[in-house]
């Protein structure tokens, strides 16, 4: 079998170049249009993840580019007759086109991110303040009902008539301290609020200086937990901006380089 030389060769490797360049542009525009289905245009986060996929999968279309117009390249060289054909029958000539299309796309897509990821931050950061405020608000209504709850108890338990007559009896207390059915502290409590009515108040402004206790140390945890989810909601919106937005810059100016710069030359008659 006589071995192929190179210009038997060249149309074969020309159509490999071709074909393999067309299957890598069609396959991730493919993936571009279907992974992001179902489509919910309202919905920031959903533009924001479909645009980081049209980004991640934008390289592989530019390598096939290259190798479609290398493919064009091998064909010019394998035949020293002029051209004859009209452009829009020359696959380098519609290549040049989308990667004129592919760099104003992402051109596009890296203004459009970058305004919907600062948007979804602030978003972020503006519910995160909310929650933070609706959990203080159910923390001072959770003190104000414990504390009104408390004094309730205590009032109502001294207009208690059986409570006044085991105050009264002391061997009747130590009675109702045996079984249980007053603590020995509550009944030393109540009896002093008996004896002197401003350790009822005394005993209030010390319920009240416990939940403020307990109020500052529930809105510090709070606020501190606020500045977390919000400091990791700044880090995250500067992760997905730098990173797709960088990428889609780079394609951006590798597509503008191969298709601007083809199609001057092209239209020269030099390519």
């Amino acid at each position: 079998m006589n071995a192929l030389n190179s210009r038997q060769l060249s149309p074969l490797v020309s159509l490999a170049f071709k074909t393999i360049g067309i299957i890598m542009i069609v396959g991730p525009i493919l993936d571009m249009i279907i992974l992001p289905f179902p489509y919910e245009f309202q919905n920031r986060e959903w533009i924001v993840e479909s645009i980081s996929v049209a980004v991640d999968r934008g390289f592989v279309p530019m390598f096939g580019i290259s190798l479609i117009l290398a493919g064009a390249w091998i064909d010019s060289l394998a035949t020293t007759e002029p051209k004859s054909s009209p452009l829009w029958r020359s696959f380098s000539f519609w290549s040049l086109i989308l990667a004129t299309l592919f760099a104003a796309v992402y051109m596009l897509l890296t203004i459009f991110h970058t305004v919907n990821v600062l948007s979804l931050q602030n978003e972020r950061i503006a519910s995160i303040a909310d929650e933070a405020a609706q959990a203080t608000d159910q923390l001072e209504s959770q003190i104000d009902a414990e504390i009104g709850q408390r004094r309730q108890q205590v009032e109502q338990m001294l207009q208690d008539e059986q409570l006044q007559q085991i105050l009264q009896d002391e061997q009747v207390r130590e009675q109702a301290i045996a079984q249980g059915v007053i603590s020995a502290e509550d009944a030393e409590r109540f009896q002093s609020f008996q004896d002197d009515p401003e350790q009822l108040n005394v005993f209030i402004q010390g319920l009240e200086d416990q939940a403020e206790g307990v109020r500052t140390e529930g809105q510090t945890e709070i606020g501190v937990r606020r500045e977390e989810a919000q400091n990791n909601a700044r880090t995250d919106a500067f992760r997905a901006l730098s990173r797709v937005t960088i990428s889609s810059v780079i394609l951006a100016l590798g597509y503008g380089l191969i298709g601007w710069t083809g199609l001057r030359l092209y239209l020269r008659g030099t390519l």
